[in-house]
């Protein structure tokens, strides 16, 4: 499964759970800092390079250290769900990935 079709299963059920607010800003720091690095790969492929990747592209463009952070939350939250799900073994963003510049 690509992680672009796993982030959209994902923020289905999180819609159900969450608030609208979480949801929006979840979705748009997919769009806008996960989906072009990550989101035609195979959720199994992603590893913890890609992850800091992520990150670093944004700290280069300029983004906030809280608006990283909030990219690192949904996409930790995301790699999380499929873990717990057993989609894949070890969710990719764990604690090694910094997600500060």
């Amino acid at each position: 499964m690509l992680v672009d079709a796993w982030f959209d299963y994902w923020i289905s059920i999180k819609k159900k759970t969450v608030r609208p607010n979480t949801v929006r800003n979840y979705t748009e720091r997919y769009e806008r800092n996960i989906k072009g690095v990550i989101g035609k790969k195979l959720l199994t492929e992603v590893k913890p390079i890609h992850c800091q990747k992520i990150f670093s592209d944004m700290a280069e463009e300029g983004y906030k250290t809280t608006t990283i952070y909030q990219t690192r939350i949904a996409l930790f939250n995301m790699m999380d769900f499929a873990k717990e799900n057993d989609v894949i073994i070890n969710n990719p963003c764990k604690k090694s990935v910094k997600s500060d510049m």
